[in-house]
């Protein structure tokens, strides 16, 4: 009976430090994905700064040419004026 009671002892011990040892193995994983989660939430917000950065660069851009197309129509519309105001006076 004593050797049975020493036996379970000493599975005990065994099972508290197989289960400290899973506990800590837990944590690190644990720790682990979360730093992995976290560099990952970091370059999705990187990524998504650089894309809005250049969305707005290529937008600029369409509003300088679409400025530039007006201003050649408004100038290309006074020649034409200005040759119909010439002509109408001969």
């Amino acid at each position: 009976m004593a050797e049975i009671a020493a036996q379970r002892k000493a599975l005990d011990a065994e099972y508290e430090e197989t289960n400290k040892k899973h506990d800590a193995e837990l944590a690190t994983m644990r720790a682990e994905t979360q730093s992995t989660i976290d560099e990952a939430s970091h370059n999705a917000q990187q990524e998504r700064e650089q894309l809005l950065a250049d969305a707005r660069q290529g937008a600029d851009q369409y509003r300088e040419q679409a400025r530039r197309a007006v201003d050649e129509a408004s100038q290309q519309r006074i020649k034409i004026l200005e040759q119909l105001v010439a002509y109408t006076a001969w």
